[in-house]
């Protein structure tokens, strides 16, 4: 879109109200001035100069905005300048939705398992039967470079890993190749200026077929600022972002983050393509087989303000925008409802289904049920007859998971915990059933679902039957054990033909400390407890395989991303092999009818 005449159109209303700074301060929400910079349709910038224009006129109304706080004693940094600078194969990894793999420590190329931490990727050989450490390799150039590696993917017999690089401010991409015999080859390193893509929860990156798929965050800047792709080694830089991938803000927004949606292609080369949206910085990024989704909340209240000016928040909605893969289109819809995870979206038959809290009250809770065709280039708020109530009460400590015919939320009333269950196809009120523990995690194991939470001096994990009416068929307590890691990738399983299960989750023993306080890490290393569920959905603790830290060769040296910020610990399950990576250590468990026993352990850090 052109920017010029929309500003020069709304300009009067710029110079009318620039007279009003005697008025209580108002939150960015309540100002009408940001009209000028708002966008009713999903249209890109026209061109470099236009997006210009538009950039100028924010920063007079941020100027204006400050000296009309300051004037009301306000302090000089309460207004955020738009332009402020950056801060600083066969899938065996746990994922959301089959099919669109997930950036994570362990991958399967072939006869081979690739393990990633301390800045560097292992391989070991598994097709020979006992697991043999085959090549080692350090991802960095320097020692003490200020990088973290975080996420590792595979398409084929390649592998990417991405990272972010703190001195450069960019995130880190590099390719590598694993040979027959698992040895790695490098196949280049590139640089895409980004914010660190950091989640606590969520994987920045997803790997479908051959293309890479990830969403990274930046600022609002000047274009020759504008994120670029470099091959590391090389000055010229690739052009991956132009005026006309960028749509400006759909909401009046005083600090807009570039949400930045890019897809590439493992050529030689790596040729990528990325569309950005303005909005605000907190978001969920979700993708599917053929779409990527990022829902993005409307910026939350000023509290200085509000307490110093009395200047309440006016509502704004929250924004779905939805990013057809392979295309160069940007779609979008209002949502008058808050999302609190990415577990709690998913896409089935051709609508969107979430679980939310409707007009931002937290003490309401709904499902979202959504047709496709409410998403446009000319965003609309989706209708209140798509929103069906939820009993319970919405909550940031909720734990949701569809599954594929049902959908699984927690709540909390007082001191009492509870599983919701609701059936798709019926869509008959969901079936409430009491947890005797807190729900922690929650997650879908085949047509079945598991709850693992905690009550004093044992670890509990819960499962529930859905193969006929929701039933919670069994608890397993396990005594002073804790959970040592909270990302969706630590729990993994494997479901047998007759619906039996084996879950693994990483854990500690503590046998002092009823909340398990004393953990760390180094001295004390990490479990991974096993657990085996009948076909009937009975529960049976099934062994565990302990990490030894004393066993770290004393020439083994972490020199770079030594900080495990993605988990240094996972089980998983290969046909009917079953492995723990502990830290340096891969352990490989057999089946007994009594449990599983130790049947080989590797140890990373040896010598080659």
């Amino acid at each position: 879109m052109t920017f010029g005449k929309r500003i020069g159109l709304s300009f009067t209303a710029i110079i009318a109200l620039s007279a009003c700074a005697s008025l209580p301060f108002q939150h960015a929400a309540d100002d009408i001035r940001y009209d000028a910079l708002v966008s009713d349709t999903l249209t890109p910038f026209s061109s470099k100069a236009d997006y210009q224009n538009w950039r100028r006129q924010a920063e007079r109304l941020q100027a204006k905005r400050r000296k009309e706080r300051q004037a009301q004693g306000g302090n000089d940094d309460d207004v955020v300048i738009v332009t402020g600078s950056r801060q600083s194969g066969p899938n065996i990894t746990n994922v959301q939705n089959q099919g669109v793999d997930e950036g994570d420590i362990v991958k399967q190329v072939g006869d081979h398992l690739v393990l990633m931490q301390d800045g560097r990727l292992f391989s070991l050989d598994i097709g020979s039967g006992v697991p043999k450490l085959a090549a080692r390799l350090n991802m960095y150039d320097e020692v003490d470079e200020d990088i973290w590696y975080d996420e590792l993917l595979v398409s084929g017999r390649r592998l990417v890993v991405t990272g972010y690089h703190y001195g450069k401010e960019a995130t880190e991409i590099s390719l590598f190749a694993l040979d027959a015999e698992g040895q790695f080859s490098r196949q280049g390193t590139w640089y895409l200026e980004s914010e660190d893509y950091y989640s606590g929860d969520n994987s920045a990156t997803r790997m479908i077929g051959d293309t890479l798929i990830f969403h990274t965050e930046g600022t609002v800047d000047d274009p020759d600022a504008w994120p670029a792709l470099r091959r590391k080694g090389e000055t010229q830089t690739q052009s991956i972002l132009r005026a006309s991938d960028i749509y400006p803000p759909s909401l009046r927004l005083a600090d807009p983050s570039l949400h930045m949606v890019t897809e590439c292609k493992l050529t030689q080369d790596l040729k990528c393509n990325t569309r950005a949206v303005m909005a605000d910085w907190r978001a969920e990024w979700i993708v599917t087989e053929d779409d990527g989704y990022l829902w993005v909340a409307a910026p939350g209240p000023d509290r200085y303000a509000a307490r110093r000016f009395g200047d309440p928040k006016r509502s704004q909605p929250n924004t779905l925008y939805r990013f057809p893969l392979g295309t160069t289109k940007v779609e979008a819809v209002s949502v008058d409802a808050r999302l609190k995870s990415r577990f709690a979206f998913d896409v089935k038959d051709n609508r969107v289904l979430a679980v939310v809290s409707p007009n931002g009250d937290e003490d309401d809770l709904a499902l979202l049920d959504m047709p496709m065709s409410d998403f446009s280039t000319r965003p609309s708020l989706t209708a209140r007859r798509n929103f069906t109530p939820l009993p319970g009460a919405f909550s940031y400590r909720m734990k949701t998971r569809f599954t594929e015919n049902h959908l699984i939320y927690s709540n909390k009333l007082d001191d009492t915990y509870a599983a919701y269950v609701m059936d798709l196809e019926t869509r008959l009120p969901p079936i409430r059933m009491s947890v005797p523990h807190t729900i922690n995690r929650l997650d879908r194991v085949g047509k079945n679902a598991v709850l693992i939470g905690r009550r004093p001096n044992y670890l509990n994990i819960s499962w529930l039957d859905l193969s006929s009416a929701p039933t919670l068929s069994d608890t397993l307590s396990l005594a002073n054990r804790f959970e040592t890691e909270g990302r969706a990738q630590a729990l993994n399983m494997r479901v047998d033909e007759d619906g039996s299960a084996v879950l693994g989750l990483p854990t500690y023993f503590d046998g002092t400390h009823a909340d398990g306080w004393d953990f760390d890490e180094e001295e004390d290393g990490t479990d991974i407890s096993f657990t085996r569920v009948s076909a009937f959905g009975q529960l049976s603790e099934w062994g565990n395989a302990k990490g030894d830290p004393s066993r770290l060769d004393p020439n083994y040296e972490c020199e770079t991303s030594c900080v495990d910020w993605y988990g240094n610990a996972r089980p998983f399950f290969i046909g009917d092999r079953i492995f723990a990576l502990i830290a340096s250590e891969l352990i490989e468990l057999q089946e007994t009818p009594g449990g599983l026993v130790e049947r080989s352990r590797v140890n990373l850090s040896a010598a080659l």
